[in-house]
């Protein structure tokens, strides 16, 4: 286990719709102490909302530099740049902003070919597309329509569990998998987020559940490059 002193320090934000999700890592990827959920208001601009972010951490301790995982649903106020410039100001600290999904999934993908992630959520399905281990931004599969007027989001929500079962959620995982792969025809599908754990189904070779969390080792390489001018 690394000691509590290592540097340099990588303050991780997972920055989402709902919440903000930070952990301390150490010099060579390795979680130091526990991850930190702090709800967001969609209503509150970005300075305020760092500004309230910070007491919430304090229990995480110091940190050297910070790396944040943003996606586009945030929204224009949340772009990179500004999220960055902002973030700078506040706690005098390098910082660099990555895509979110790169972020999370950088760990579990192959690297080679059209590779898709499908994150199951609560209330959302999360969809990213990776070409040779790059980041491809902006599939929102999630929003899109699906079967009798539903989104996918809507179609494997957390509900459809409490409501008709896992067996019947299950059924629908399937249907969703069986899409995307006609679709898409990607070289690897991966299914991954907090509710992989209740897939049960029959899947395709090509098709892979994680049912582990992916480190975020990856947080640590955007600080080797230098920030943009």
């Amino acid at each position: 286990m690394l000691c509590i002193s290592s540097r340099p320090r990588t303050l991780v934000l997972l920055i989402s719709v709902p919440e903000i999700e930070a952990v301390v890592l150490g010099p060579t990827g390795g979680t130091l102490g526990d991850r930190l959920l702090v709800p967001r208001s969609v209503d509150t601009a970005l300075p305020a909302t760092l500004e309230a972010l910070w007491p919430a951490l304090e229990p995480l301790g110091e940190f050297d530099r910070v790396t944040v995982g943003s996606g586009r649903d945030l929204g224009d106020d949340w772009a990179a740049s500004a999220l960055s410039r902002e973030l700078e100001r506040q706690c005098m600290r390098p910082v660099r902003v990555v895509d979110r999904a790169e972020l999370c999934f950088a760990s579990i993908i192959g690297r080679s070919g059209v590779e898709l992630v499908l994150s199951f959520g609560a209330q959302r399905l999360d969809s990213s597309m990776f070409f040779d281990g790059l980041c491809i931004p902006g599939l929102e599969l999630g929003r899109l329509q699906f079967r009798k007027r539903r989104t996918y989001s809507e179609y494997v929500a957390s509900r459809v569990i409490e409501r008709k079962g896992v067996k019947a959620w299950n059924k629908r995982v399937s249907r969703v998998v069986e899409q995307v792969l006609a679709g898409w025809n990607p070289a690897a599908l991966y299914l991954a987020g907090p509710n992989a754990g209740n897939i049960t189904c029959h899947l395709p070779s090509n098709v892979t559940v994680v049912r582990e969390r992916p480190d975020l080792a990856g947080a640590l390489a955007p600080h080797s490059i230098p920030p943009p001018p």
